[in-house]
């Protein structure tokens, strides 16, 4: 049974002229594009090896040394600019002031100082809190790490002054004691505070999970927006996460971008820090989907393994030239599943681009091979029919397709995607 999924994919969304930028700068107009610690040397939630994983440890060696590799590898001029930290960076304490501290163990140099080294290498750079009186993770340390509760003017004035351009807002704790925080309202007043910071300051911050619900108000407060629970590195997180991408596609959009959460790309770490290492938990076709509807449907890529010692896959897949055009299209739209086949599992996702062309993705989620095909009669707002000759560029194998007519099919692997640039000839 194939279902023709009836969803708005020819336009920029509506959602567009919302997010706290939209009306006065170009802030925030592009979707970002980074690395992250949080999988660096954890093993990110692969079966039985979640609550040993080595979470939330980061420190300067690894951060100047991610940073450096970056700049060699590629990475920095394919566009992934943003530099951030987890869970992993403050002080058991805040100091005599009330103001958040780094860790003098792990960051001796402090925040700012790190801020000036990758502002001087051509990279933005971001810092983790929470909305509670805590963190999520000590990160191995003896005390919790303090969070943002009664401190958000206190803590947006402390990122400004260190020079920090990303916030991830986190909401850990949100519940303690007799207190229940409401996500809208302390949101709220972080936004308001990292606007009356005098810094230009991204926003991302869950908008589902811990008992919340994607809510319009969502939009108002964030540049980028959590749109699903943790991903980790496993194929039933993954595949989750593409489903609630597929059920939400025009939830949100530029100014406000959809993050489905970091990028496994590779494997996460094997839970110790020798650098390079990695422990992958999903297979390479995973991986490429991942990337193909991250990159399709999504609005952030950001990266969180080891990114140090690039494999030759890695390389192939994050520095990706042709998919990394698709996820940075000039359009500006979010793309979206226009059929389900159910008894297959399959799926054909489309994304319109300024040229005119789509971006087309066949998605097997079936537990074997499956031949997926795509009807051209079936791309809205096209209007193109079974007599319209098109041709079809493979993303991943870099090569020209023969021509197709009114339809074009390719066999998929396991858990596969075959993702192409489609234009009518």
């Amino acid at each position: 049974v194939i279902i023709m999924v009836c969803l708005i994919v020819v336009a920029v969304l509506a959602c567009a002229a919302v997010g706290r930028a939209a009306d006065a700068t170009e802030f925030a107009a592009t979707p970002p594009m980074g690395w992250n610690t949080w999988c660096t040397s954890a093993s990110c939630g692969q079966p039985g090896k979640f609550e040993a994983s080595l979470h939330d440890y980061c420190n300067e060696a690894m951060i100047t040394s991610t940073a450096q590799a970056m700049v060699s590898n590629g990475m920095l001029a394919a566009g992934y600019t943003y530099i951030t930290l987890d869970d992993c960076w403050a002080a058991m304490e805040r100091d005599a002031q009330g103001n958040l501290q780094a860790d003098p163990d792990r960051f001796p140099n402090g925040m700012a100082s790190l801020a000036a080294t990758l502002h001087g290498m051509g990279f933005k750079f971001g810092l983790y809190t929470s909305v509670g009186p805590y963190t999520c993770s000590s990160g191995g340390r003896p005390h919790p790490i303090p969070g943002s509760y009664k401190h958000y003017p206190q803590d947006a004035r402390t990122y400004a002054a260190w020079a920090i351009d990303w916030m991830k807002l986190d909401y850990c704790s949100w519940h303690f004691n007799d207190t229940v925080l409401i996500p809208e309202k302390v949101t709220k007043e972080m936004y308001e505070a990292l606007n009356a910071s005098g810094r230009e300051i991204w926003l991302n911050f869950h908008c589902i999970g811990y008992n919340m619900i994607p809510s319009e108000w969502c939009k108002q407060y964030g540049d980028s927006l959590r749109i699903w629970e943790d991903h980790h590195d496993n194929w039933n997180s993954t595949s989750g996460i593409i489903e609630y991408m597929a059920k939400h596609p025009d939830w949100v959009g530029p100014h406000a971008w959809p993050d489905p959460d970091f990028l496994m790309t590779g494997g996460a770490g094997c839970d110790n820090l020798t650098a390079g290492l990695r422990c992958p938990g999903q297979t390479e076709d995973e991986y490429r989907t991942e990337f193909s509807l991250w990159s399709l449907a999504g609005g952030q890529l950001m990266v969180s393994t080891d990114v140090r010692n690039l494999s030759a896959f890695q390389r192939d897949v994050l520095l990706n030239a042709e998919i990394l055009a698709v996820f940075n299209d000039p359009l500006k739209q979010i793309g979206a599943r226009i059929t389900l086949d159910i008894a297959t599992r399959t799926s054909v996702w489309l994304r319109n681009l300024t040229d005119g062309c789509v971006a087309v993705a066949l998605y097997n989620a079936n537990n074997k091979p499956e031949t997926i095909t795509a009807k051209l009669s079936d791309f809205p707002g096209m209007k193109w029919n079974d007599s319209t000759r098109v041709s079809v560029r493979d993303l991943w194998a870099h090569t020209d397709l023969t021509p197709a007519v009114g339809k074009f099919a390719q066999t998929v692997p396991t858990h596969g995607t075959f993702l192409a640039k489609v234009c009518k000839l």
